[in-house]
């Protein structure tokens, strides 16, 4: 493994917020973003982390839609909302 490494992203990270996937995949905001990743066929694919806390699986979500998580506009897209 190269020592050099740059601080660039080189694919999306596995997973994040909810608000962080709705606004990256979406455009939603926060609460349009939680409601998203509720009911029965949510929009969000989200892990529980415990009894009410959540995590949105970006890898996943981005499968779902047919999008390469090291596609570089996901990932510039991403470097400007965080």
């Amino acid at each position: 493994m190269p020592e050099n490494r740059s601080a660039a992203l080189l694919s999306l990270p596995p997973t994040g917020t909810v608000p962080l996937a709705g606004r990256l995949f979406y455009d939603w905001g926060r609460e349009k973003s939680y409601r998203g990743a509720r009911g029965p066929n949510p929009a969000i694919v989200t892990m529980p982390t415990g009894e009410r806390g959540k995590v949105a699986l970006l890898h996943e979500q981005a499968r779902r839609l047919g999008i390469d998580p090291a596609d570089p506009g996901l990932l510039a897209r991403l470097q400007n909302i965080t």
